[in-house]
């Protein structure tokens, strides 16, 4: 672990004065550990920021930026019709739950202070991005350092259809069944968050005179960048979570965590070249032997309460969970980029 953050910080450092943002993606199959492995890294970087900028005890003032990139620029307005159907169906769009090739839409509401944006995928509202643009009050405000988090684990967790939505597919049964295969994500959504993220890390931060990586953080948070919020996936509810998950204007690292980040097909494979195309990120992929995943998952599968017992915990993992870390291994991306590292 302690090489792999020396890593992020070799990585951080080398662009902090040309990236706002660097982008560190964990992939691997059910039971790899990449959730446990990105929780780690999100909180020793947390950890090694609060600790080298609490000594000083300011207040962090935000900094004015070239913010003159238009995020959604490319996607887009939702129609009427679409609209409606939306509005007649609790939030999900019948229509569409399958549509791999549908390009996500959005809605402006500018009658809220924040004009917030509605990025809307296949999966409808429960899988929607929402970007806040910053108000005078946010701008003017100080802000503690010690408050500031400036790593953030982005999962693909949140894209998780919902259940509303599977009930919808052409055969809800299989669908069910296979909840967790990539057909049952809103993979068009995803891809789009990865994008919007990407221009985020693509913006030059401010020139300052210091050789310290994190006085140059402290000092750089642009005013006008906004705050995107992302669905997280609720497990005793077993569906997203809308805005569960803040990516806010102080986050400079991105850890992106999950199944398909580097699958070989639909919207998943334009996932590595998005953030390939930034300049700032790295790659993990996570090999661990099948008889250890199964061990863990079905273990797992009988702790969240899906399973009665570890017999039926086995059950499940082969039925399922193993038929996609089998997919995964058949189509993965390949790159020199991509570091393969164990986790047993």
């Amino acid at each position: 672990m302690q090489g792999l953050i020396h890593q992020i910080y070799n990585l951080l450092d080398s662009h902090v004065d040309e990236n706002y943002r660097v982008s560190v993606v964990i992939v691997g199959p059910p039971g790899s550990g990449k959730s446990t492995i990105a929780e780690e890294v999100c909180k020793r970087l947390n950890d090694e920021y609060h600790n080298n900028v609490k000594q000083s005890g300011d207040n962090l003032t935000l900094v004015d930026g070239p913010m003159c990139i238009d995020l959604t620029g490319s996607i887009q307005p939702i129609t009427p019709s679409l609209q409606k159907e939306i509005e007649n169906n609790n939030g999900i769009v019948p229509s569409l739950v399958e549509s791999t090739d549908f390009n996500p839409v959005k809605c402006i509401d500018s009658n809220n202070a924040q004009a917030t944006v509605t990025i809307i995928g296949r999966g409808g509202i429960p899988n929607s991005i929402y970007i806040e643009k910053a108000t005078e009050k946010d701008t003017d405000k100080m802000i503690l350092a010690s408050q500031i988090d400036i790593a953030q684990i982005v999962p693909m967790d949140g894209f998780h259809l919902s259940r509303a939505c599977l009930d919808k597919f052409k055969d809800p049964e299989q669908a069910h069944l296979r909840r967790g295969s990539p057909a049952t994500f809103d993979s068009n959504n995803f891809a789009e968050l990865c994008r919007i993220l990407a221009k985020t890390a693509a913006i030059t931060p401010k020139k300052v005179h210091t050789d310290n990586l994190w006085g140059k953080i402290a000092t750089t948070f642009y005013k006008d960048m906004p705050d995107i919020y992302v669905p997280s996936f609720d497990h005793a509810k077993k569906d997203p979570t809308i805005k569960g998950i803040l990516i806010s204007k102080f986050t400079r690292v991105l850890i992106f965590e999950g199944l398909y980040l580097l699958y070989d097909k639909e919207n998943w494979k334009t996932v590595y070249s998005t953030l390939t195309d930034t300049g700032a990120a790295i790659f993990l992929n996570i090999s661990v032997p099948e008889t250890v995943l199964e061990d863990r998952v079905a273990h797992r599968h009988v702790k969240s309460g899906l399973v009665d017992n570890l017999d039926a915990g086995i059950l499940k993992f082969r039925k399922n969970d193993l038929l996609n870390a089998k997919d995964i291994a058949c189509n993965t991306i390949s790159s020199d980029r991509i570091q393969t590292i164990e986790n047993i």
